[in-house]
């Protein structure tokens, strides 16, 4: 299988600094609303919380299933992985530097946190040991409302924040995302995550790919032995067949290391790919990294999280008026599904989809409509779906964004990865009631 292992770069953790250059950032395009999320949150409610960076690490029902569990959900000890940032797969130097690939002035920013009854919590680079880790620390003297943070950056190395909780209820859990930016070079535009809670199978939903579109899956392993690492594709033109993947579909990823996978040379021009990837030794986290190139013109970039487990009702937020929006929807039974528009002042029902068990359905949704801040997606079989948003800027500027729905839950977690100025918080409801929502705000020093 055509998997690639990065060596590790000689670096050591990012400073601890939450001074990031909003201003430069700003010039990137104007989708910086997609993502970049809440400022340090806490949000206990009985609704469904659809945020563009939703978190699936907090403990809250042991009886409700999560994509993102690394053993039990009732586990005291939880772990979650953030990537190293976006990166071209070769920068060797070729002929005239002005047509070589260039990364510009790409950086990045992190940002860890761990609520509720947890006596401790720790951050490292995948590739140490944990006695070279860093302890997150919290300056409140109210251990009840205290929340232990950290900052850093992903350039060089992915991240594992782990957290140690003095018991499993509802409240406590870590919680950890990601951003990087360039205004230049061949990635430009952003890219942002929240960070992925290691299991041993994720699944993608992965948009089209073409000429000019990079696709890489990248597999994390934060564990002290290696694993092998299978990979499953569907893709939206060949129904529920298995595509046999030109590169191969199994590979080693090295302990406590990552290797990436070419999705687009496995699969090329395809429409849209669901994925299954499934590690046999050690739990890892996954995300699927996308490039979109015109020419020598970059045309967005982004990361695609893994999925949620099934639901009847899925909501897509954090979409903007304007935005060319595509849905891509994966069933396991047959059944039927209504899409519908979601505003402050309720829904709107702009079209129903039959679908076929395991056939990838693609839908050209257009531009998002006035005032429409969110998408549901609902029916009589559970199903993962996964929103492409694509917004053009001035000056010719473009970017793409990838959003996958939160799972329901009574109380959840994010952590903005930069200031509360620059972001923007969803919530959606699918309940025909009026719900009551609580939030809590923690400053950097973990203070309420």
């Amino acid at each position: 299988m055509n998997w690639h292992k990065n060596p590790h770069e000689g670096s050591k953790h990012g400073e601890v600094n939450a001074d990031v250059d909003i201003n430069r950032k700003n010039k990137i395009v104007s989708i910086v609303s997609l993502a970049i999320f809440s400022a340090i949150i806490l949000i206990a409610s009985a609704c469904v919380v659809a945020l563009c960076l939703p978190m699936s690490h907090f403990v809250d029902n042991p009886n409700t299933p999560s994509s993102g569990v690394i053993s039990s959900v009732g586990s005291t000890r939880l772990q979650t992985i953030c990537p190293i940032r976006l990166s071209l797969p070769d920068l060797t130097q070729y002929g005239d530097s002005e047509y070589n690939e260039s990364e510009g002035d790409l950086q990045s920013s992190a940002r860890y946190g761990a609520f509720g009854d947890v006596y401790s919590s720790s951050l490292r680079n995948i590739r140490d040991n944990n006695d070279q880790s860093i302890t997150l620390n919290s300056k409140s003297t109210d251990d009840d409302t205290s929340a232990f943070i950290a900052n850093n950056n992903v350039n060089h190395d992915a991240q594992v924040l782990e957290g140690h909780l003095s018991r499993v209820g509802s409240g406590t859990g870590i919680s950890a995302s990601m951003v990087s930016w360039a205004t230049k070079g061949d990635v430009k535009g952003l890219s942002a995550t929240t960070c992925s809670m290691p299991s041993m199978k994720q699944t993608f939903l992965v948009p089209e790919s073409a000429d000019g579109i990079s696709i890489r899956l990248e597999a994390f392993n934060a564990a002290s032995k290696s694993t092998v690492v299978r990979v499953r594709a569907w893709s939206a033109e060949h129904g529920s067949n298995q595509l046999n993947l030109s590169t191969g579909s199994a590979s080693t990823v090295p302990a406590r290391s990552h290797a990436y996978f070419d999705l687009a040379a496995a699969s090329p021009k395809t429409s849209g790919l669901y994925v299954q990837v499934e590690s046999e030794q050690t739990p890892i986290a996954s995300f699927v990294k996308v490039v979109h190139m015109s020419g020598l013109s970059v045309k967005g970039v982004d990361i695609v999280h893994e999925l949620s487990t099934q639901s009847n009702t899925n909501i897509l937020s954090g979409i903007s008026e304007g935005d060319q929006s595509k849905l891509y929807v994966w069933p396991n039974k047959d059944g039927n599904v209504t899409l519908s528009w979601m505003n402050d002042t309720g829904s709107k029902e702009v079209k129903n989809l039959t679908l076929k068990a395991h056939h990838l359905q693609v839908v050209d949704l257009g531009k998002v409509p006035e005032h429409a801040n969110a998408l549901s997606v609902s029916g009589d079989v559970p199903t993962q779906v996964m929103m492409s948003i694509t917004k053009d800027g001035k000056d010719n500027q473009s970017d793409v964004a990838f959003i996958t729905p939160s799972n329901v839950q009574g109380s959840g977690a994010i952590v903005s990865p930069v200031s509360a100025n620059e972001t923007a918080l969803y919530l959606s409801s699918s309940s025909d009631k009026d719900t009551a929502v609580r939030l809590q705000g923690f400053d950097l020093n973990g203070v309420l």
